[in-house]
């Protein structure tokens, strides 16, 4: 396929956070048409949960948005 550069741009960064492997589980289903492909596992810290995003999944699955590869 053909080559595209893709990005991410967040508006802002509140925190930077380091979480535990026993933190981690796989995200739960949710049904519906939600895709789950881009979420590596979901943290829980201090009662909250935190997605944990899977940056390689998400830059492919953008890319063939457009009908290219990605290469990370």
């Amino acid at each position: 396929g053909e080559a595209l550069t893709v990005g991410m741009l967040a508006d802002g960064v509140s925190e930077v956070i380091d979480l535990e492997e026993t933190d981690l589980e796989n995200a739960p289903s949710v049904g519906g048409k939600v895709d789950r492909k881009a979420i590596a596992a979901i943290g829980k810290r201090s009662g909250e949960f935190i997605v944990v995003l899977d940056v390689d999944a998400a830059f492919a699955m953008e890319a063939a948005a457009f009908g290219a590869e990605a290469t990370v």
